[in-house]
């Protein structure tokens, strides 16, 4: 801080502190930096702690060290924070149990934060029949809540039918691969007997052989490479559902993929799904119990003998609202 000494007739002198604002005097009440330290000020150039610069009979310029002030306008700022710290630790002493509720519901958001911004999947499957159909229906809507992002044709019925099957599927498997996605094979008796024809005859079926929708029978050109080939690992998890399919009916190329059993395996299916950032068991041992509960009364149906009546059954409301 520069202080300007002006000296008058009879030894009168008066001090003044060189601001932005014009020269303070020491001592006045103004609300600037040098009159609220005025009086230290005033101290610090009487007891020699000022540097002098010039000097003359009208009066002198010095220049007095402000780092302590500073320091000590710090050191409060630090104490503030200090005591604000104190205070909220013994807050969280005293309601710890709902610190302990709010810390689990962080866990819970992050993890499912993470689900989401982690894989999508592409859901492949081979449309034998309607009860079918609203299974595959129901799985897409169960993995949806968890939340991943699902692409199955069953939703995408318009995309079909103006790209074709082919274009949709390479379209939508390049862009989930691209993404790190998964592609789901979801194996039933109708699956198995199309990959066998295509394993036996080397060649698709005609066209018109399978209805327009299905993706299924379009995708078993670019998918049957990326097994022989051994492309598959990491691209591709294979399933399929207890009661609809023996495990050994799967044909041996897809077993370089997991092959899982719904809903027995559906821990280990979702991990897989997931991908390496896979979230805590437990909380995919709740996520799995939902999907299975959601299963059970599609895959029951499914399972009835046919002609059986059929009650309280409906496709999921989120593949009727995306058809």
């Amino acid at each position: 801080m520069l202080l300007v000494e002006t000296r008058g007739p009879q030894d009168n002198r008066s001090i003044c502190a060189l601001e932005p604002s014009g020269c303070t005097p020491l001592l006045s009440r103004a609300s600037t930096r040098a009159a609220r330290l005025g009086e230290q000020l005033l101290q610090d150039l009487q007891s020699g702690q000022c540097l002098q610069l010039w000097d003359d009979d009208l009066g002198a310029l010095w220049a007095c060290p402000m780092d302590k002030y500073i320091h000590q306008r710090w050191a409060l700022v630090w104490l503030a924070c200090l005591l604000f710290a104190a205070v909220l630790f013994l807050l969280l002493l005293l309601k710890k149990d709902h610190v302990k509720g709010w810390l689990r519901l962080l866990k819970e958001d992050v993890y499912s934060g993470a689900a989401a911004r982690g894989r999508a999947a592409l859901l492949l499957y081979s449309a034998d029949d309607a009860g079918f159909e609203r299974l595959v229906g129901t799985l897409a809507s169960a993995l949806c809540q968890l939340p991943l992002r699902v692409a199955v044709d069953l939703w995408s019925r318009r995309e079909l039918s103006a790209q074709g099957s082919l274009a949709w599927f390479h379209a939508q498997r390049l862009q989930i691969l691209q993404e790190g996605g998964v592609v789901i094979l979801l194996f039933s008796p109708g699956a198995v007997a199309l990959c066998q024809e295509w394993l036996q005859d080397g060649t698709s079926s005609t066209p018109g052989a399978h209805r327009p929708h299905d993706a299924f029978a379009a995708s078993l050109s670019c998918v049957l490479p990326d097994f022989l080939q051994g492309r598959a690992p990491g691209r591709y998890i294979g399933a399929y559902f207890e009661g609809l399919l023996h495990p050994d009916a799967v044909p041996a190329l897809f077993r370089a993929v997991p092959v899982l059993a719904l809903p027995s395996q559906l821990p280990d299916f979702l991990r897989t799904l997931q991908g390496p950032g896979a979230a805590r068991p437990g909380w995919l041992s709740n996520r799995a119990e939902r999907v299975s509960r959601a299963l059970q009364p599609a895959l029951d149906s499914c399972l009835l003998p046919p002609g059986t009546q059929e009650t309280g059954l409906e496709m999921a409301p989120e593949a009727g609202d995306r058809t």
